[in-house]
């Protein structure tokens, strides 16, 4: 895995110079500043996502810190042992992104590329994903990110959101994964999204 390093340009900079933020707000910026597209006018970020980095002697993602602040908005701290170890263990290449005190985009290669195609694929190498249900909880994931309607089988807008890669998309089985246990939660967040919050 390469990580790339890149500066934040000054009209983009609109992050807290104190945080790690990861998430819809940094998956945004990486889609921007690949495209050389502008801040959309109005967002509103679904979720507030960050990363803390604790070193330790165990490795990877310990722990989510998450709280509510209302029923419809969520603060998760991600708390994990360095960059390396959160961006193995990602579950969408997608998500391999960070804004660092405001100023600089961390991005791995996978991620890069996705962006560059506009497509989301999932982590093959993950360490779970060796069963259907956490297979289609992972593509439910996915369709949450691309505002993909697996019912309707069309795509609500988000801004700076890719597609679902062929791999998902035609695998994809509403009446099987209506039945998966992350069905709920993917339909409070498409709903979420069908109302502008991304």
């Amino acid at each position: 895995m390469i990580i790339y390093n890149t500066e934040i340009p000054q009209h983009l900079r609109r992050f807290p110079a104190n945080e790690i933020v990861i998430g819809g707000e940094a998956r945004l910026l990486a889609f921007s500043l690949i495209h050389n597209l502008e801040w959309p006018e109005g967002y509103t970020p679904r979720d507030e996502d960050y990363l803390l980095i604790v070193p330790g002697e165990e490795k990877g993602i310990l722990r989510n810190e998450g709280q509510a602040v209302t029923p419809d908005q969520v603060v998760d701290r991600l708390v994990v042992t360095s960059f390396e170890n959160y961006f193995d263990q990602i579950d969408l290449f997608t998500n391999a992104v960070a804004v660092v005190n405001g100023s600089t985009l961390k991005i791995t290669d996978e991620a890069l590329k996705c962006f560059v195609e506009g497509e989301v694929r999932m982590n093959l190498t993950h360490p779970k994903l060796r069963s259907v249900s956490y297979w289609e909880y992972l593509a439910l994931r996915a369709c949450i990110q691309t505002g993909y309607d697996v019912v309707g089988e069309k795509y609500h807008h988000r801004a700076g959101a890719c597609r679902l890669h062929d791999s998902i998309k035609n695998q994809l089985d509403p009446q099987s994964l209506k039945d998966n246990w992350y069905w709920p939660t993917y339909a409070r967040k498409l709903a979420q999204v069908k109302t502008g919050k991304h």
